[in-house]
């Protein structure tokens, strides 16, 4: 298998890659090369469907950030309507798989407190019990988004 393919299976079920993070509702973990991993937990029959995930995409405007974005929806997972960006692309809205995403400056903490409340409410509305967000932003904006 490539290491294309292997990066879009781990970030398609959430488990990280380089510069990519796992924010769950509950405890928060982070992946990266700056953070430690979190204890390796083994998937099981009671481990969430994909459809009860809602993954928030963070660097959209890219290709790899809009290739994992639609294998998670093609895993079944939802895409939450905004993701965190750099300011050059905050205000922007892109389309993944007929889900409008609309651009959020990380930088700006207050849009980004905004946009962290709204993805908690839109994962309620979808019935999802879970926030992954899945981050391939640029290197000056990953720190920010991380302690996000």
């Amino acid at each position: 298998m490539s290491s294309r393919k292997v990066a879009l299976a781990l970030a398609a079920l959430g488990l990280g890659v380089a510069q990519a993070f796992v924010r769950l509702a509950g405890p928060s973990y982070s992946l990266g090369a700056h953070t430690t991993s979190p204890p390796r937990r083994s998937l099981s029959a009671s481990a969430l469907a994909e459809e009860d995930i809602m993954v928030v995409m963070n660097g959209l405007p890219g290709a790899m950030g809009r290739e994992v974005a639609a294998a998670c929806q093609r895993r079944g997972m939802k895409l939450a309507p905004f993701a965190l960006t750099g300011a050059s692309y905050g205000g922007d809205t892109v389309d993944v798989g007929g889900v409008s995403v609309s651009l959020v400056d990380g930088t700006n903490t207050a849009a980004a407190d905004s946009a962290a409340e709204a993805a908690k409410m839109a994962a309620a509305a979808a019935g999802c019990k879970r926030i992954v967000c899945i981050d391939y932003t640029h290197p000056t904006a990953v720190k920010g988004n991380a302690e996000w």
